[in-house]
């Protein structure tokens, strides 16, 4: 092997090595037992080590003083140092190839050599990945940003540890900072730019994101701002692709739906508490007399903006499934007006009047692309025309 053969494209010239040794069909690993097969890596990781010893000596002679070999100071030197480095398809490890077809000759050890090669820089790789798993977490701004840059080309440029890349820039969405958080949401608008084909992946990363637990309403009406700017086409995969999007609006809402219920309900009976020995009701009608500082009435500080924050969210959620919703195949739409119609007509009389406006909107949206008018429709319509907010709404 010549001595600048694993800088550079390393893995063009491995192909090419397979395909002259063990020929052009699809190899697989030896079919053999567990303890057997882990012997058997550990003979040919302790050849191929000593094998690296000798090439790395002879690399060393050779590329002394063409400052090839310098410290790389820039991180955009080291990722692209990295790219550069890794191929177009996943890395293998020594236990994934056919080491039992592995013959003991020139090309044989060579072969050996980029396995081996290949099997380190998967484990180096992964732990670069790790590192930058902590550094999107750092509470150094900077530091934090350029994790979730590097990040990004990583995913954009290869595809090794995809998932745990995009898993990292998913949870950025979440980050209490709003400049990351809406940095992470640009960058996955830019990845999804460049590789369209990884919309239902990265829909399906953020879905999982949306229902973890611990996640706060921020977090979330961020995670939906950034699904309804997905560009949506009528091509290919693009009504599966709306469809799965509105099945993420749809059951956000129901959570949300269900998280307010219960909060209103545990609200209604603090309030709905005896005192004293003539048994009347504490906060009738759940007013707080603010001339009184001594007052038993506690109120939740945070409770206007939680109020005003899932208002935002309901507004973006309809907002989304009014963009998905004409992407999606009418097959499909039919069972969606069946389930969700009685749940978005109880959205319309939500006191949030911009709720309202957009619950009408996708409920009209339903209505014109099945050609369905109904009278209920309309009166709901009417009653949100004649509100007193109506008046004083702009939008």
């Amino acid at each position: 092997m010549k001595a600048a053969a694993l800088s550079g494209q390393w893995y063009t010239d491995a192909e090419e090595l397979e395909v002259k040794v063990l020929g052009g069909g699809k190899q697989m690993p030896p079919a053999v037992g567990l303890q057997e097969m882990q012997k058997l890596v550990e003979r040919k990781r302790e050849l191929a080590e000593k094998l690296m010893v000798q090439y790395a000596r002879e690399y060393d002679t050779v590329r002394r003083g063409k400052g090839d070999l310098k410290l790389l100071e820039m991180s955009q030197s080291l990722v692209h140092q990295l790219t550069r480095l890794l191929p177009d398809r996943k890395l293998k490890s020594l236990i994934q190839r056919p080491l039992d077809k592995l013959p003991e000759t020139k090309d044989g050890y060579s072969l050996l050599l980029f396995w081996h090669w290949e099997d380190c820089l998967k484990q180096r790789y992964e732990k670069f990945v790790m590192s930058l798993e902590d550094a999107v977490k750092d509470m150094l701004p900077n530091l934090k940003d350029k994790a979730m840059k590097t990040v990004f080309i990583l995913l954009k440029s290869k595809s090794e540890q995809e998932r745990r890349l995009l898993t990292a820039l998913v949870n950025k969405l979440g980050d209490p900072e709003r400049k990351a958080a809406s940095s992470a949401a640009y960058l996955l608008t830019c990845l999804l730019s460049a590789h369209p084909n990884m919309k239902m992946v990265v829909i399906d990363e953020v879905d999982s994101f949306l229902f973890r637990p611990h996640v706060g309403l921020r977090a979330k009406y961020q995670a939906v701002n950034f699904l309804s700017q997905i560009l949506l086409t009528h091509k290919g995969d693009g009504p599966k692709i709306a469809k799965r999007l509105v099945d993420v609006y749809i059951a956000l809402f129901k959570v949300l739906m269900s998280s307010s219920s219960v909060t209103k309900g545990d609200t209604n009976s603090k309030h709905g508490k005896k005192s004293g020995e003539n048994g009347k009701t504490k906060g009738r009608k759940n007013k707080v007399n603010d001339s009184n500082p001594q007052g038993n009435h506690e109120v939740d500080p945070s409770a206007g903006s939680d109020l005003e924050m899932d208002s935002r969210i309901l507004s973006a959620l309809l907002t989304g499934v009014n963009r998905a919703l004409p992407y999606v195949a009418s097959s499909e739409v039919d069972d969606i007006v069946e389930v969700q119609t009685p749940i978005l007509f109880r959205l319309v009389h939500s006191e949030n009047f911009n709720v309202g406006v957009q619950a009408l909107m996708l409920l009209y949206q339903i209505s014109t692309k099945n050609q369905i008018a109904s009278d209920r429709f309309y009166r709901a319509l009417y009653a949100k025309l004649l509100s007193p907010a109506a008046v004083t709404f702009i939008k």
